[in-house]
């Protein structure tokens, strides 16, 4: 931005719909979380110094909230990169699923399958972006595996952290003990046939460098390779997807769609690769400046301008605020009408 502020850069447009229209935002930002800080320690600057470089703005036109200046690619890949690199949101959602723990995120779980279920009744494939931990993989490792124990899979956890500290590459670095006898799940690769898992489930990697990537680790060991063959049968991109002609029954962007410097080409590569897309929106109030920008509510109306079936079910699955977070959730399809599909549907 300047050479005394060289981590920023202008951010003129608003990154969701790309009009040019703005004002200055009258809400309330967020204090300077983990993320915010930890740049800010690198940078050499408090962060109520960096907070207050950043002005926020609303679009007039489909009333998303950003920061302008912001921070550069650079700057933004460090963090998620390595500075911050673990995606603390997703490991704590793992550690309160394994463990047992009331989590208000794993209490909807339940309510948004079986909201999916009633808009898309069969379901054969299931696929989340980025994060393995964050939407709905590990409600369906239990209906899948209802015998495997869920704590199980810290002793594959524990297994992959000997293993990547390991000093030694020899053949038997990995122990003969196999991660199916440690976590109770055979893979669909070695089961097969009758014994597949149903619906196949898959992570779908989207570059960004917004985004938590390989750094995402704990204890030693990756969060895509501790979910690989347990919550997901095998790792995948869009672009592989549309190359083989596959088409995904459902896909789910929990706490992730934010995360990409531009997220309608995300988006419209997950409904064109999907029958049904659903995603977990941040509230619109107090953006977060770990965020470029944050959703307006204009979101499902800009979707509609473009062809594209978008409902707002955040009330259906809170029990109108009553449950789970103060997140939102919106779906969305090219070959159904949600609502109609979603008509008298009821969760209780």
């Amino acid at each position: 931005m300047t050479d005394e502020y060289p981590f920023l850069t202008a951010y003129p447009n608003c990154p969701v719909c790309g009009g040019d229209s703005r004002e200055e935002s009258t809400l309330d930002r967020r204090d300077a979380g983990f993320y915010i800080r930890a740049l800010a320690t690198q940078i050499g600057i408090t962060p109520d110094v960096l907070l207050a470089l950043m002005p926020l703005h609303s679009c007039r036109r489909c009333e998303t909230v950003w920061f302008d200046p912001w921070f550069t690619p650079e700057a933004i890949a460090s963090v998620y990169g390595y500075v911050g690199g673990r995606h603390r949101h997703g490991w704590s959602i793992l550690n309160a699923w394994a463990s047992g723990t009331p989590r208000a995120d794993l209490e909807l779980l339940p309510r948004t399958w079986k909201l999916l279920t009633q808009a898309l009744p069969d379901i054969s494939s299931y696929a989340e972006v980025n994060c393995p931990f964050s939407g709905l993989l590990s409600h369906l490792h239990e209906l899948r595996y209802p015998e495997a124990k869920r704590i199980s899979i810290a002793g594959k956890l524990i297994q992959l952290g000997g293993m990547y500290r390991s000093s030694a590459l020899e053949p038997e670095y990995a122990s003969e003990s196999s991660f199916a006898k440690i976590t109770g799940v055979a893979p669909h690769w070695i089961a097969g046939g009758a014994k597949a898992p149903h619906p196949r489930c898959f992570l779908i990697n989207e570059p960004s460098g917004m985004c938590w990537d390989h750094s995402c680790i704990h204890h030693g060991a990756s969060c895509r390779a501790l979910a690989q063959d347990v919550f997901f049968d095998a790792p995948t991109t869009f672009e592989a997807l549309r190359d083989r002609g596959d088409r995904i029954s459902v896909i789910g962007l929990f706490n992730t769609l934010d995360h990409f410097p531009d997220p309608m080409r995300v988006l419209a590569k997950a409904i064109q690769s999907a029958e049904l897309v659903i995603a977990e929106l941040h509230p619109v109030e107090r953006p977060d400046p770990q965020h470029l920008y944050n959703f307006g509510n204009g979101l499902v109306d800009l979707l509609i301008e473009r062809g594209i079936s978008c409902v707002d079910v955040t009330s259906r699955l809170t029990n109108n605020g009553r449950l789970g977070e103060n997140r939102r959730y919106l779906m969305f399809s090219d070959t159904m009408d949600l609502s109609k599909r979603l008509d008298g549907s009821t969760l209780d």
